[in-house]
């Protein structure tokens, strides 16, 4: 049996009251939700995302992920409807589905927003994840990196934007020993790939979403800071399936996929 072993690190933004950062882990989904920065209420948008994402059932195939999302960005906004002082309110989301059965045989990513995933196989590390910001467009239309960055933290694509919103998709193959990354701009806006790569060659698997959060955190990062970091692995310990949400400092979880 191939089991999901998860890791969590989070830590709030420098002055900030709330960590908006969001996150999900079950036997089969791991997402992260993080609230729009500055705007009242995304610490609200991100749980009630994670909620609805919790509230459906495992994918059998991309499209099922997908109406995750959709159900997921109607829920804030019918809570908008309900409470007009939230009208600004919104969220990224990223998730992870680990598709397959009895044993896991194939990976969903889906995103809206500048939250990332990463894939780590063969010590080879890879973004899979595409940012939804204004930084990403235009520097992906060839504009200069110093014009571009004079809006990086503008988000092109979020929950709650629009009535229907457009979300990413891959499709992912998997093999015992594969990890993977879930993380926050307060991480990616922190430390570029390669130093993700360093931090994360540095610690243990178990111990890598920490040190991770810890050298955003060194490098000057004062946004809220999260990473997930699962491993797929057959050494299972028998653990009974557990639901995660919420926020912890720093935790560790073996969730058998079955």
């Amino acid at each position: 049996m191939l089991c999901a072993r998860a890791t969590i690190a989070t830590q709030t933004g420098a002055g900030r009251v709330e960590n908006q950062g969001r996150y999900l882990v079950t036997d089969r989904r791991v997402a992260l939700a993080d609230g729009m920065g500055g705007h009242r209420s995304g610490g609200t948008a991100a749980q009630i995302a994670i909620d609805a994402l919790e509230q459906i059932g495992p994918s059998t195939s991309s499209a099922d992920l997908v109406r995750g999302f959709w159900v997921a960005n109607g829920a804030i906004l019918d809570d908008i409807r309900r409470h007009p002082d939230r009208s600004t309110m919104g969220t990224t989301l990223v998730a992870l589905d680990l598709v397959g059965g009895p044993g896991v045989t194939s990976a969903t990513v889906a995103s809206v927003g500048d939250g990332r995933l990463y894939r780590r196989r063969g010590g080879v590390l890879w973004r899979v994840t595409v940012d939804h910001t204004w930084e990403a467009e235009m520097l992906a239309c060839g504009a200069a990196a110093v014009a571009a960055r004079r809006r990086r933290h503008v988000l092109t694509r979020a929950l709650s934007t629009a009535a229907l919103v457009d979300v990413d998709v891959w499709e992912l193959d998997v093999e015992p020993g594969n990890q993977f990354l879930l993380c926050s701009d307060g991480v990616s806006g922190a430390l570029d790939d390669p130093a993700i790569e360093r931090s994360w060659n540095a610690a243990g698997a178990d111990a890598a979403a920490g040190e991770i959060v810890a050298a955003a955190i060194a490098a000057g990062g004062r946004d809220d800071a999260t990473a997930l970091v699962v491993r797929l692995t057959t050494a299972c310990d028998g653990q009974t399936p557990a639901r995660r949400r919420g926020l912890d400092r720093f935790g560790t979880r073996a969730v058998p996929a079955r």
